[in-house]
């Protein structure tokens, strides 16, 4: 999927969603990150939204607006609602398949923004063990990409958007 991500196979160029809705939607992914604690502080990633790294709000930035066209590979649409949301339902396998998709959208961040493997993570110097191949993850790390998956339906709804299945589509998974 890192592959995939740089070369923007199965991805759309031209993402429709507003610039405003992907900014309220990454600072309440940046919310949900910091509510994990997932690195003590005081950790770069571990700022409030206005104290962060441009590098790192422009990561949150870029999974909100990659993750629509994740959705978009896997047979959903991202809609403006009026009443209440709806819920897309997505299948495990579909939740699998875009945590995989979306890891590898972050490798490709994190190569771009001269991060290297390590297996200690180091922010200062920009070095993480989680620079690899989704299948090569602990499991405990891949549950991040599954568990942000799954937040999408939520986060959208929260700036006025929701997750459709597009008709004709029978909950497809991307080919590798």
């Amino acid at each position: 999927m890192t592959i995939r991500a740089f070369l923007g196979l199965g991805v759309q160029v031209g993402n429709k969603f507003p610039g405003t809705a992907i900014e309220q939607a990454a600072r309440l992914t940046h919310e949900m990150f910091l509510d994990e604690s997932r690195y003590r502080h005081p950790d770069a990633a571990m700022q409030p939204w206005h104290a962060l790294d441009a590098d790192l709000r422009e990561s949150n930035l870029s999974q909100v607006a990659y993750l629509v066209e994740i959705l978009d590979s896997c047979g959903f649409s991202v809609q403006a609602f009026h009443d209440v949301p709806r819920d897309p339902r997505f299948t495990g396998a579909e939740i699998k398949r875009m945590g995989e998709m979306e890891h590898g959208r972050w490798n490709v961040e994190r190569l771009f923004s001269g991060w290297k493997y390590s297996p200690l993570r180091d922010s200062n110097r920009r070095l993480s063990p989680y620079l690899l191949p989704w299948a090569k993850l602990e499991r405990a790390v891949q549950k991040y990409d599954l568990r942000d998956v799954q937040h999408w339906p939520s986060i959208l709804a929260e700036v006025g958007y929701e997750i459709r299945r597009r008709k004709g589509s029978t909950r497809r998974i991307p080919a590798r």
